[in-house]
């Protein structure tokens, strides 16, 4: 007993041991958000097995996070980039243009910064399925207030940028299609450079630049798990690039999508005359 004790103690007091546990916890809890949904999704008898299967067509109900709390201090603005005029409009109202005319779209939270509350809202007044709330001191504390808005009747959540003003409603499709049948889903471009690792200012490793993909937003989970994985990871979702590697981390797959057409986002000031530019040809293209 005494030799099981101690042991017991240098597993406490070993973070190699303590992170195996919490990955333990984490796979635990992925697996019992699996077993939930199935048994949600599975019909007692034959009928109505198809609806059962899938959260595809008019059964997705998802919940649109607009993650607009970012500044534009890179470009010299100093507001929420989804201010930034682009021909006339603000770079926000093209996201919601393209949200609000989806049909399984059921809601759509814009996380803003409290200085631009008021000027977010009325950006936002025209459309009837938006909810405007304070962001928080980064996108995941943001993110994590606008998840605690959503409807409990969302079978998928979708998380976008809202400095990404270009997103086409072709690739938002394909996404679609992709997630009634993924745990998640994700929009990608292919890197154009090649891609190395650095270390001390030296080249130290070479990437296969066909392994690789840019990660953009839009991003589609399934809402509980999204949830369960901003409830397990606590602080460590701070250092998370994207909700995807939240995701991820519980060992849950997630479909990449090749975007079709330009998705940038808004960070330097040349940016803004390139998506100018793209939704000029746009419209154009439509006129055609």
């Amino acid at each position: 007993n005494g030799a099981s004790c101690r042991n017991q103690a240098r597993r406490q007091k070993n973070p190699l041991c303590r992170g195996k546990a919490v990955q333990t916890i984490a796979i635990h809890a992925f697996w019992l958000y699996n077993i939930t949904l199935i048994g949600r999704r599975m019909p007692k008898n034959g009928a109505g097995r198809e609806q059962a299967t899938s959260c595809g067509g008019k059964a997705m109900q998802i919940s649109v996070i607009l993650a607009a709390a970012g500044s534009g201090t890179r470009m010299g603005y100093g507001k929420s980039k989804a201010l930034l005029p682009l021909l006339g409009r603000p770079a926000l109202d093209y996201c919601l243009a393209l949200f609000a005319a989806q049909p399984a779209v059921r809601q759509i939270i814009v996380a803003a910064p409290k200085a631009d509350i008021a000027a977010i809202e009325a950006i936002c007044a025209p459309y009837a399925l938006v909810q405007v709330i304070a962001g928080g001191a980064d996108r995941c504390a943001s993110v994590e207030a606008a998840l605690a808005a959503c409807s409990p009747a969302a079978t998928h959540i979708a998380v976008h940028d809202a400095a990404r003003p270009l997103l086409h409603a072709e690739d938002w499709s394909a996404l679609l299609l992709s997630a009634e049948k993924e745990q998640a889903a994700v929009l990608a471009s292919a890197p154009v450079d090649t891609v190395q690792q650095v270390s001390d200012g030296y080249i130290c490793g070479h990437l296969q630049r066909d392994a690789l993909a840019a990660i953009q937003t839009p991003q589609v989970f399934r809402a509980q798990l999204l949830r369960t994985a901003y409830a397990l990871a606590g602080p460590a979702a701070r250092s998370a690039t994207d909700d995807a590697a939240l995701v991820a981390r519980l060992g849950a797959q997630v479909a990449v999508i090749w975007a079709r057409h330009e998705n940038f986002k808004l960070t330097y000031a040349a940016d803004l005359a390139a998506a100018e530019a793209v939704l000029r040809r746009r419209k154009q293209e439509e006129s055609r």
